[in-house]
């Protein structure tokens, strides 16, 4: 309950996340986990925070479009993920020398800049005019769509080509 009445700021995050990984010791392979649990738990409470809104009918957008019911704690969730992301995405790129698992890597890193950029460009409210801020949320939304299949697709060829684990190439694939 006071996770919903506490509506940390981006300095606020980026705080927690350094902390973070400070006691990671830099190794960041964990927040791709951790980014995945965080963005699934956040669709989850927007619907139970929000009765009429439906995960299977409605896009997720919605959560943060102008004036919906939680805006601030979604916005601040979805922030979380894609700090997370962006920086499981700079570990990949780090640890791995493959030229696929880098481009998968770079492809990660823009997906959560697509999605930090989606936050400062709401989704207009359903049957309203399209602005130019809704019309860069969908260029965002639909560049982070794309960044996502594709990185999972080429991580995937990578990991193919270094001969690793099978059932770590079809975790990542999941």
């Amino acid at each position: 309950y006071r996770l919903l009445l506490y509506r940390p700021n981006l300095r606020t995050l980026v705080n927690i996340v350094h902390t973070i990984m400070k006691k990671l010791n830099n190794n960041f392979t964990l927040f791709g986990l951790i980014a995945s649990l965080v963005y699934t738990s956040t669709v989850i409470l927007g619907g139970l925070l929000w009765p009429s809104y439906s995960q299977i009918k409605q896009p997720i957008s919605e959560l943060t479009m102008s004036g919906s019911p939680n805006l601030t704690l979604m916005i601040t969730l979805f922030t979380l993920y894609n700090i997370l992301l962006i920086s499981f995405s700079l570990t990949i790129f780090k640890q791995h020398q493959n030229k696929l698992i880098r481009i998968s890597a770079i492809l990660l890193f823009l997906v959560g800049l697509s999605g930090i950029m989606m936050n400062i460009f709401p989704q207009d409210p359903i049957n309203s005019v399209l602005t130019f801020r809704g019309l860069l949320h969908f260029v965002f939304a639909g560049a982070a769509a794309i960044g996502t299949i594709m990185a999972i697709f080429i991580g995937g060829v990578g990991f193919e080509t270094m001969n690793a684990d099978k059932n770590f190439k079809m975790i990542s694939i999941l």
